[in-house]
């Protein structure tokens, strides 16, 4: 386990990257004992990925980042055209020199776009919410203001009210809508 620990550390620097957090698998899985394999995460300045050490084994995958509210997003909502990727596998037992090329040839040039598009996607998603929470605050006001407003439903691009205000108040409702734009 730690010439595992040691060899990803060693792929990490080859690559210009470092390895952020390592765990230790303690069982077996379908039936196999994978006990003692090493799970790290490896962190390049355009990227995030696993080195799994299962066996004699290596696999290579997705560590997609995610939004501020810690939500995970896979790669079918930031790329739901694109093929599927989940990463390479290898022989632990290559080289540190020959897996780093395997990793630059058959996994960064597939990984680092969907990689950035899954950053903007976050981002994306993170410009949404602020957005909702600033409706949720024009929403909050406007039901103070407004006796009779309810609210269905608080998007980034609209909110729906449903309106039970006696015709005394409408002008009330129509100033304050207008008020929003």
């Amino acid at each position: 386990m730690n010439d595992q620990i040691e060899k990803a550390a060693l792929i990490a620097a080859a690559l210009g990257g470092k390895i952020e957090r390592t765990s230790v698998i303690s069982e077996g899985a379908s039936g196999r004992d994978y006990s003692g394999s090493a799970h790290c995460l490896l962190v390049l300045s355009t990227c995030r990925f696993w080195l799994d050490f299962k066996g004699d084994r290596l696999a290579v995958t997705s560590n997609y980042p995610h939004d501020r509210d810690g939500v995970y997003h896979s790669q079918r909502e930031f790329d739901p055209a694109g093929a599927p990727f989940g990463g390479i596998r290898c022989s632990a037992l290559k080289s540190v020199e020959k897996i780093v090329a395997d990793i630059r040839r058959r996994f960064l040039p597939r990984y680092e776009p969907l990689y950035a598009l899954a950053v903007a996607y976050c981002d994306w998603q993170d410009t949404y919410l602020d957005t909702v929470k600033s409706n949720e605050q024009h929403v909050i006001t406007a039901v103070r203001y407004v006796k009779g407003l309810t609210v269905s439903f608080v998007g980034r691009d609209n909110i729906s009210f449903v309106i039970h205000v006696p015709v005394r108040n409408a002008k009330a409702l129509i100033d304050f809508v207008r008020g929003l734009e």
